[in-house]
């Protein structure tokens, strides 16, 4: 893929996520699009993440508008490092279209989702 490309691809998608950490937990809320163009910036989220002290993780993707296999992987592989350093990794699910994606990949059943109150 061209540099151009992925200029063009990072214009038309957006994402940003707000941390906050308390009680050793570290919240990441994702907002926008999780795709090719933005899972970059996730995955340094991310990284951040598992770098702290916190020992809990919860990442929230209510206000998630849309995501791909490229953020779907990233998810996977988040949730197998984290089991590899001890720490606990939880996700709050998002719009129940959102949702959808993970049953129709079965990654409901894989990854640490929180459940629905």
């Amino acid at each position: 893929m061209s540099a151009d490309h992925r200029e063009a691809q990072r214009r038309y998608s957006a994402l940003w996520c707000a941390v906050r950490r308390r009680r050793g937990t570290y919240l990441i809320h994702v907002y926008g699009e999780l795709d090719l163009a933005t899972v970059a910036d996730f995955d340094a989220e991310l990284n951040r993440a598992l770098n702290s002290a916190s020992q809990k993780i919860v990442v929230d993707l209510a206000e998630l508008a849309s995501i791909d296999s490229t953020g779907l992987r990233s998810l996977v592989l988040f949730n197998e490092r984290c089991e590899a350093a001890g720490r606990e990794l939880v996700i709050r699910p998002g719009s129940r279209r959102l949702q959808k994606v993970f049953e129709a990949t079965q990654l409901d059943d894989r990854l640490p989702f929180e459940a629905r109150a």
